[in-house]
């Protein structure tokens, strides 16, 4: 028969096993389902990237695997392969326009390795915290919202955070022990850290504090000091020899000094120029503690405040947690160090969101042991009175298993209620406008849908061109584009927003979102993300206007305090300068006009609205019906025409006489490039289409 003791081990490590279960499941789930739903910003450029590093590691072209200075090494090897093994497994040549085929399966490796970390964040944790704090400090970063939505996309922050995690744990953990197999971890996850994004470099000062907090007794020792400079060395050196072996490009090439010279060149213009390279370089020490506060979820922020009021009393009481100060060294001083450089941006500071729900996790198990009754020391077993065992003595009360159940259900519907768009998770608990940085392309696969169903073949001009062309069929150009004629749709963006006055997108803002009613909105866990707005689109003409020639739009007067009516010439790129157009506006298809006016056509500019004003005496009411009606005079060939849409985007026809009477005009469909103008409510002249500042 077993012993009671046996037992007990036995039953600790069921509870372990089923730990670590959930704790996977936890970690996986989240990150790998529904990949491929939508494109970020920068994750077409990694895709491609990925593939042209791997390609050029086939054809032995080491000085191409430089494709770029992040150096995002360890993002391009993963990612790359997969993409390889899809076009190998399923047939499929890599092209820009079939980027739909690659996404999820570049996006895969990533979340994987995202997930995979977790689980070995917690064995390190446990080893330096024990249990109870290392699986509640995985349990947050596995459910952390902002975590998981970097950990699905093709990029290097998310990577950087895990790879850093492991790097820093493992260094703390070696700082304890002065085990060489921990320096040997510790090694590698620093190489590869480094590897994936230059801000790792964290690790190297990172290195001696650890020694010094851990040994501060014997640090400056003279036995002590020669023995870890040694470790030091070879620590340096593993790190040196990993990175030469997995990225050829700084040995392994003719000219390895150029290619460092472009790796500090690009260092350092990323640390000393901002994101608008029009600006000067700032601090802005606010940014980054705004943007922990705006994506750090409630369970981690109670948390991290409790960690840090359990840090200074344990400091007070000289019990201070070293191991955990550390974490917190890692926490603030990674968002100093990011903190000096010019360019943010909420994701740089990834790696802070892991060390945060480490601190959160033993500020939470501080709250709970402090304000719930303590574990006894013995429990009776049988007919006996036993110790706890390590893993008993690590438990916490009831009442603290009830308050870690709750943080976790939190998450999980935290995690449940934004899935698959973690990646634009923000706090309940703070205004988001504190960040301009929500949305970086979520919710454009669902305009990609809506064109998809409704306007198959129409062009479109976004914001995000290359994001939403991929999850549409139609054509989409940048949203600088919106002018051209054959452009229907205009797509804004929620990071257009907040940015500072002199950006460009305030523009698009001003002209659609203030004055326009979108036709489609997108929404993110009930923010809205994307607007859609229906912009005339005239591509096409009406044919020549010959002398015999009449056309006429049937339009309602939709809005009180009628300005007038633009027109939209048509005169082959100004090719076309000879006679007038007449323009009449009438009550009735063939009816007297109530209005006249004639424009020279060389005073006109191919494709560009011109604006033609009402006297105040006109007497049209709204809802009444008026009948613009155009023609050419004294033009000779070849003729000037007006601007025209094949599609129908009016209630109202179009008609044209061939034989110079309006009587025999017969109905055509499409729409004829004319819109009327009205007195806005700001005290402009505004479209039809701009119906926010209408009447």
């Amino acid at each position: 028969m077993k012993s009671v003791a046996e037992n007990i081990r036995a039953k600790d490590s069921r509870l372990e096993v089923l730990l670590i279960i959930f704790l996977i499941l936890a970690s996986f789930l989240p990150r790998v389902l529904d990949l491929g739903t939508f494109l970020t910003a920068d994750e077409k450029t990694w895709i491609v990237r990925s593939y042209e590093f791997i390609r050029a590691f086939k054809d032995v072209r080491f000085n191409d695997m430089l494709q770029t200075t992040h150096p995002g090494v360890t993002t391009m090897w993963v990612s790359g392969a997969a993409i390889t093994a899809k076009m190998f497994f399923a047939q499929i040549p890599f092209t820009s326009n079939g980027l739909i085929h690659f996404v999820k399966v570049a996006q895969f490796p990533i979340a994987f390795l995202n997930a995979l970390a977790i689980p070995l964040i917690y064995l390190l944790l446990k080893k330096i915290t024990g249990r109870t704090i290392a699986f509640l400090a995985a349990i947050l970063i596995a459910l952390d919202p902002y975590i998981i939505g970097y950990s699905r996309v093709i990029h290097v922050d998310a990577l950087l955070g895990s790879i850093l995690t492991i790097a820093v744990l493992s260094t703390i953990l070696y700082a304890r022990s002065l085990d060489r197999r921990l320096l040997v971890i510790s090694a590698v996850s620093s190489a590869l850290a480094l590897l994936t994004k230059v801000p790792a470099v964290f690790i190297f000062p990172f290195f001696p504090v650890a020694l010094f907090v851990m040994n501060t007794r014997q640090f400056f020792t003279r036995a002590f000091l020669v023995q870890q400079s040694r470790n030091a060395l070879i620590w340096l050196l593993a790190i040196i020899i990993i990175i030469l072996v997995v990225w050829p490009v700084l040995l392994w090439v003719p000219n390895p000094g150029g290619n460092i010279l472009v790796l500090r060149r690009d260092v350092t213009t990323a640390a000393t120029t901002p994101h608008n390279m029009n600006e000067e370089y700032s601090i802005e020490p606010l940014h980054y503690p705004a943007a922990l506060l705006i994506r750090s979820n409630p369970v981690a922020f109670v948390g991290v405040i409790a960690g840090c009021v359990g840090l200074l009393i344990s400091a007070v009481r000289k019990k201070l947690p070293r191991e955990i100060f550390l974490v917190a060294v890692y926490l603030f001083g990674f968002v100093i160090m990011m903190t000096l450089g010019a360019k943010k941006g909420d994701r740089y500071i990834m790696p802070a969101f892991f060390a945060l729900d480490i601190l959160a996790a033993y500020g939470i198990v501080w709250l709970t042991q402090l304000l719930t009754s303590p574990s006894p020391s013995f429990v009776r077993r049988g007919n006996a009175t036993l110790p706890l065992t390590k893993g008993e003595s690590e438990g916490v009360s009831r009442g603290a298993v009830i308050c870690f159940s709750l943080c976790i259900v939190y998450l999980l519907g935290v995690v449940v209620s934004y899935h698959p768009y973690e990646v634009s998770y923000s706090s309940p608990l703070f205004p988001d406008n504190l960040s301009q940085e929500l949305g970086w392309g979520e919710g454009l696969e669902q305009v990609g849908a809506w064109l998809n169903k409704n306007y198959p073949n129409e062009t479109t001009a976004s914001w995000y061109p290359e994001e939403l062309d991929v999850y549409t069929n139609g054509p989409v150009a940048h949203i600088n584009a919106h002018l051209q004629n054959q452009v229907r749709f205009v797509v804004l963006y929620r990071n257009m927003f907040g940015r500072e006055p002199s950006h460009y997108a305030n523009d698009f803002i001003d002209e659609y979102y203030k004055k326009m009613e979108p036709v489609f909105v997108v929404k993110v866990h009930g923010k809205e993300f994307a607007w859609v707005y229906e912009k005339p689109s005239f591509p096409n003409n009406i044919g020549e206007l010959t002398p015999q020639t009449i056309v006429t739009q049937e339009v309602v007067v939709n809005h009180a305090e009628l300005a007038g009516v633009d027109i939209l010439p048509a005169t082959r790129g100004g090719q076309v300068d000879t006679g007038i157009y007449r323009l009449e506006i009438a009550n009735t298809l063939v009816g007297a006009p109530l209005f006249s006016q004639e424009i020279p056509v060389a005073g006109v500019i191919d494709s560009q609205w011109y604006s033609v004003k009402f006297p105040d005496s006109l007497g049209i009411s709204v809802g009444n019906h008026v009948f613009v009606r155009i023609r050419a005079l004294n033009a000779t060939s070849p003729y000037p025409s007006i601007r025209f849409a094949r599609a129908v985007s009016r209630s109202t026809p179009v008609y044209i006489s061939r034989n110079g009477d309006v009587r025999d005009a017969e109905p055509k469909p499409g729409s004829l490039g004319v819109r009327l103008t009205y007195h806005a409510i700001d005290g402009t002249i505004a479209t039809e289409t701009q119906t926010k500042l209408l009447r």
